[in-house]
């Protein structure tokens, strides 16, 4: 799993393109302010069976412990699949 995190004072978001067919449409134009942002990729290795709950443990207690460390309780998660080859 990789992760790419940021303290934002502001992240806005709006739908552009529905990339997948059997999803019903969606217009969303919405912000949150003062959150962690995590970009994460999660890797083929990650969906292992042997590794699966260590990847999500890992995972959850970094973005707990970012978001406890800056004080924030808004917290955004976005899948980013350029991250990796």
């Amino acid at each position: 799993m990789k992760l790419l995190c940021f303290q934002a004072k502001r992240f806005h978001w709006k739908t552009s393109s529905k990339t997948l067919p059997q999803v019903t449409d969606q217009n969303a134009d919405s912000e949150v302010a003062e959150a962690i942002v995590v970009f994460l990729h999660a890797e083929a290795s990650d969906t292992k069976e042997d590794r699966l709950g260590s990847v999500l443990r890992q995972t959850l207690k970094h973005i707990k412990w970012l978001a406890n460390k800056r004080q924030l309780k808004n917290i955004v998660i976005h899948s980013f699949t350029h991250l990796g080859g």
